[in-house]
Order: structure tokens, then sequence, then C-alpha cells
């Protein structure tokens, strides 16, 4: 089975050459979830080449067939990036409304950021507990009953800010669902493509468990 570090490799290093550039000391490729980074220290522009010079396990022929593979899934990625840029603005439109919900947010609790920050570095390990936020407030020690009831206020009314969150979400599902659809099928596509070279990752798995260790 191909680790979640090979996996970052592919998906952040292969996959995506065409992201990759400009003068950097050192580039990592890597999986978030597990923290483990591959380090190459290269001072110019990473290429791919440049990545398949660096596993010297690898085969010339093996490195043509992730090249080849590269190839192959770099018009499906540009199909990608433009169905997510479209999501992106359907999302933003639906989601900030005419009403600029975002920006009545901050207003709220740049309102009274103070009393927040008063409220949340003096929670208890008891309060903790509580999974109301009006509660919370109530609950407070250090807040006084004017500062609490200032806090319920504000708490009420992004109480209704999350509620029409919900609901523009429930509309942004529904708007983009087609887009997400045809971005399922790209990406198994991908998945195809990747698939023919799994041995070839597996490798690629092996030898780097082995430096990491």
């Amino acid at each position: 089975m191909v680790s979640k570090i090979t996996k970052g490799i592919m998906a952040g290093v292969l996959i995506s050459t065409v992201a990759i550039g400009g003068p950097v000391a050192k580039v990592y490729a890597s999986d978030n979830s597990t923290k483990d980074s591959v380090c190459y220290n290269e001072e110019k522009e990473m290429t791919l080449q440049d990545y398949l010079n660096e596993m010297k396990f690898l085969s010339n022929d093996e490195k043509q067939k992730l090249i080849d593979a590269d190839n192959e899934s770099k018009p499906y990625y540009d199909k990608v990036n433009d169905i997510e840029n479209e999501i992106e603005k359907i999302s933003n439109k639906i989601l900030n409304g005419s009403d600029n919900i975002y920006d009545r947010y901050d207003e709220i609790l740049k309102s009274h950021e103070g009393l927040w920050e008063k409220l949340y570095s003096n929670i208890t390990d008891e309060q903790t507990k509580i999974n109301s936020d009006k509660e919370l407030i109530k609950a407070s020690k250090i807040l006084t009953e004017e500062e609490k009831n200032i806090l319920i206020d504000d708490q009420i009314k992004l109480d209704e800010i999350y509620k029409k969150l919900d609901e523009r979400n429930n509309e942004v599902n529904k708007a983009t669902e087609s887009l997400n659809k045809q971005l399922d099928e790209i990406y198994s596509k991908i998945d195809d493509i990747n698939k023919k070279n799994n041995s070839i990752w597996e490798k690629v798995d092996y030898n780097y468990n082995k430096i990491i260790k």
C-alpha cells in the first residue's frame, strides 16, 4: 500500500508540476496529515525532472512512465482548476449575498473584541464542557453582569448569521452540484492514469520510508 507521504509527493509534485517554480532554497514534498516531509536542496526552479533526478532508485524507464502520466494528467488538472474557480465564484456570491454577511460578522466581533478576549482567556476546564455559547457567557466568573448582557446580545446576532450561512451553504451545494459531479468524474480519470504506475509508486514509497526512518 502506498503511504500518505508518497501520495503527497505524487499529488504535490508529479501531477502539479505546472505550479512548481520560483527560486527556492528548499522545496518540500509533503502530506500535511502526517507532517512528514521530503526535502530537496535546490537553489533553482524545481521541475518534474529535478524531482525525478533525486530518485536514484528509479530506472529511466520508470521515470519516463511518471513523466508520461504527468503529461497525460495535465489537461485534466486544467479542467479541475477552471471548475474549482467557477465553484468559488458561485459560492462567494451566494454566501456573502447582497447584505455582505461576512462584513457584518466581523463588525459584531470587533465591536466588543476586548470582552470576547476577556471571556475566552479566562475559561475554566469545567466551562469548556459547555456546548452553548450563550450559556458559556452566563457561566463566566470574570465578566460583570453588564458585560455578559452585551456579549449575549452579540451572540444572538451571531447565531442569526450562522443560521443564514447554513441556509446559504445548502444553496451553494445545490447550485454547484453538477460542477462537483464533473470534478468527481475528472478525478476518477486522473486516478486511472496514476494506477498504471502503482508499482512504481510502491517503489518510491518503500525507498522514502527507508530515508525517513
